[in-house]
């Protein structure tokens, strides 16, 4: 293939702000006159791109494996994913396309292919530069470009945080077009409107830069001076960076550093948040006597952060350990995220604890506040204050407590009932609370509770449920629990399975595959399971509808692979795809989306969470058609249509259109 990244020149210019000149032996026969010669000539200068046989060829598209070796010699990832993409063995980009892989800027399809030789797009083109450095658009930004309705959903927030900060203005007449191939030129133009300080030398560096920088090598101090937005790339390793008297107007943001790191000293202060996404080793984020930060968000950092100093806010949303030197202050740490790990060996004032977490070391918290989801969570010292909703379990040390709603109290539910005559703990029935006045019981069968609720209306509202046995018990399912013999809201008991929401009528349970819904668990104390189950109506009755030209097709949700995927959402009637996607149950990690139509199967792209929000059929069709797949237009054109969402190496689900 052609080598359009064929090294022609070897340069050592150093920019370091928005006015660095650059060297005058770059040239190429076709920039004179070109809107973005300038642009080209200075970041040519500085290695990122280059030519060609003497011609820079500004106004060819640019690949995806292009793309990532750009940000590759921008940033200089260090962390190399493993390789298993089927396309990618010979590519020039290979190494590349790894590091962006492993740095979560880059994601494959679900045929195992990259694509690094296919032209990107100027929304995908803006999804990878906002993941690189990880940019965001104002709360309740609104694109202005003209055709703003076209960009896919994956890619909104991406192309707003670009265009809300100027990075990118559109083709001259208000259009975006977001699926047009980006050239050559219009990325270096981004870059150049992006980054107005590029440090690639260590030293000492003093005059302000308004604007975004990038110190992409170790050892490198700001020393009274301010800059707009500071990006420590992975370039510095394990190296250090520093600030010293300075001050950053907007975000730092931390994709590098090491156990020594990120230094804040003299009178340094940050405007908005610092956000750490460091992939590899553990990066410290040092703050000087004097210095509190503002916000810092955890998102990232595998092995792990250390925060030494005085922190306002702390906010761990990333399944990784947070280390609290001695002698650190924090006033509230939220923790987010199940499996996160909390060493603390400092003080945290306030601790919101919102997912099951271990927090370990000698130091102290006064006030830790814990949600229903963050049941089982543990302490190696107790707090000097805990407060959590009824049922909530807490291990502080090696004594497990539950909350019964105003305190902890001593948890014997895990003691089988000892000896000295005492019975097992026996299930006697259990109890539906509808339209929340008219009990409903139902009697054991085996291990079984079945509630019949095919004669239901659609508008009938389970509002609770109580197991009633005859002692104080405990039911577990996922290793959550509820008291028995207590009414807990029908939400939370479905929440136990993955499968909650705000309200649950019986048009939203029947929203489930199979006509029947299982809540599989356990009694403490007691030899036996017990399943609860919830007969809703056949199958044939989960439908929904969708409309084309005025005619009404149907559309089933049909059970995938195992695992919990899907969330109760709301009644028939919304378009299928919508109702899908809007209800997953798991808000983490990437989804992929496929169809299948007469036979072929058909990859439509990998999601997060956010990304898939909004999207419907008339999206997926879109998709399809653009990826040469023939015309659907009419009802007999869609019917066969199977729509799948799925995890890797985890459950899945599909509708099929009828």
């Amino acid at each position: 293939m052609k080598k359009l990244f064929a090294f022609i020149i070897a340069v050592s210019v150093m920019m370091t702000m928005a006015t660095v000149s650059y060297a005058a032996d770059v040239s190429y026969t076709d920039i004179q006159g070109h809107w973005a010669e300038k642009a080209i000539v200075k970041w040519s200068s500085n290695g990122i791109l280059q030519g060609y046989n003497g011609q820079f060829r500004p106004n060819d598209p640019i690949s995806r494996g292009e793309m990532a070796v750009i940000l590759d010699r921008v940033l200089k990832y260090q962390v190399t994913s493993k390789n298993s993409f089927s396309d990618l063995e010979n590519e020039f980009s290979k190494d590349a396309v790894l590091k962006a892989n492993a740095n979560g800027v880059m994601k494959g399809y679900p045929d195992g292919k990259v694509k690094p030789g296919a032209n990107i797009t100027r929304e995908d083109a803006a999804v990878m530069i906002e993941r690189a450095f990880c940019l965001t658009a104002p709360s309740g930004y609104t694109l202005k470009a003209s055709d703003a309705g076209k960009i896919n959903s994956y890619a909104k927030e991406s192309v707003a945080a670009l265009e809300s900060c100027g990075y990118i203005t559109g083709r001259g007449d208000g259009r975006f077009e977001p699926n047009v191939s980006i050239t050559r030129a219009e990325i270096i133009q981004i870059l150049d409107n992006m980054i107005k300080g590029f440090y690639t030398k260590a030293g000492t560096y003093s005059e302000n830069v308004s604007g975004l920088v990038v110190v992409n090598v170790p050892d490198v101090i700001f020393k009274n001076m301010s800059v707009g937005t500071l990006v420590v790339a992975p370039g510095v390793g394990n190296g250090d960076c520093t600030i010293d008297n300075g001050k950053i107007v907007g975000n730092a943001v931390v994709l590098g550093g090491g156990n020594n790191s990120i230094k804040f000293v003299g009178n340094s202060s940050v405007g908005s948040s610092v956000i750490v996404k460091k992939v590899g080793d553990s990066v410290r984020i040092f703050t000087d006597t004097g210095v509190e930060l503002p916000t810092v968000y955890v998102n990232d950092g595998n092995d792990g952060i250390i925060l030494s100093g005085n922190f306002t806010n702390v906010i761990v949303q990333a399944e990784t350990k947070v280390s609290i030197s001695s002698g650190t202050t924090v006033g509230t740490l939220t923790a987010t995220v199940a499996g996160a790990a909390i060493d603390n060996s400092g003080k945290i004032s306030t601790a919101k604890i919102e997912a099951a977490v271990k927090v370990t070391g000698s130091g102290t918290i006064t006030t830790a506040t814990l949600t229903k989801s963050a049941s089982g969570t543990t302490f190696q010292n107790k707090p000097a204050s805990i407060s959590a909703p009824s049922g909530t379990k807490v291990t502080v040390g090696d004594t497990k407590y539950v909350s019964d709603g105003t305190s902890l109290v001593t948890d014997n539910s895990d003691s089988g009932g000892g000896g000295g005559g005492d019975t097992a703990t026996s299930v006697s029935s259990v109890v539906l609370y509808i339209n929340n006045t008219t009990e409903r019981t139902v009697s054991l069968s085996g291990s079984t509770a079945t509630f019949d609720l095919t004669s239901d209306s659609a508008q009938t509202v389970i509002s609770g449920i109580k197991i009633n046995t005859n002692k104080a018990s405990t039911f577990t399912v996922n290793g959550k629990s509820i008291n028995t013999n207590t009414k807990y809201d029908m939400t939370y008991f479905l929440g136990l399975a993955g499968i909650g929401n705000t309200e649950v009528s019986m048009a939203q349970i029947r929203a489930l595959p199979g006509g029947s819904v299982t809540v599989e668990g356990s009694i403490a104390g007691s030899d036996q399971g017990l399943n609860v189950v919830f007969n809703t109506k056949s199958a044939s009755d989960a439908y929904y509808t969708y409309e084309l030209d005025s005619t009404t097709l149907r559309a089933k949700l049909i059970s995938g692979k195992g695992g919990t995927l899907i969330s109760i959402g709301l009644a028939g009637g919304y378009d299928p795809v919508t109702h899908l996607l809007a209800n997953l149950s798991d808000k983490k990690g990437i989804y992929t989306l496929k169809v299948k139509k007469d036979g072929v199967e058909l990859p439509i792209g990998d999601y997060t969470y956010t990304e898939l929000s909004g999207m419907d059929t008339k999206f997926v069709i879109n998709k399809m058609t653009n990826n040469n797949y023939k015309s659907l237009n009419t009802l007999s054109d869609l019917t066969g249509l199977q729509i799948t969402i799925s995890k890797a190496e985890g459950p899945s689900i599909s509708l099929i259109f009828e």
